[in-house]
């Protein structure tokens, strides 16, 4: 009867934690890591947006990376006597690459519930890297 008892409660609790997961809101986090002249940045990370689907959250993490790529193009050709810069979107991630300067942007969707930053690693920052400690 315990068994029975303990198995049922089992599958009670995944079942509501998996129903909680589907019914919960999703944040869309832009991630950016910068890299000057070999010198590594602590990563930017902040919040773009919000999504009441994980569907609505990538519709709208496809927006936003179309729009940066755009914006980042749009530099090259609105000041042309700036530094040039390749721009190229790989999945969820834009790289841009000029002399000196390395920058790899990103934007995911994680449950509203999840921290972000808990995915950042290593803990404690990488030789060279600047910024605040974690």
């Amino acid at each position: 009867m315990k068994l029975v008892a303990t198995i049922f409660l089992t599958a009670l609790a995944v079942t509501t934690s998996t129903n909680a997961l589907a019914e919960s809101g999703w944040t869309l986090w832009f991630e950016n890591k910068t890299t000057i002249n070999g010198t590594r940045f602590w990563p930017e990370l902040e919040m773009a947006g919000s999504a009441n689907t994980f569907e609505k959250c990538v519709e709208l993490q496809q927006h936003y990376l179309a729009a940066h790529l755009k914006r980042l193009n749009s530099m090259n050709h609105k000041n042309p006597d700036a530094l040039k810069s390749t721009n190229s979107q790989v999945g969820s991630e834009i790289i841009s690459n000029s002399k000196g300067l390395f920058m790899a942007l990103s934007y995911t969707c994680f449950p509203e519930n999840r921290d972000p930053w808990a995915d950042l690693a290593p803990v404690e920052k990488p030789v060279g890297a600047i910024g605040p400690d974690h």
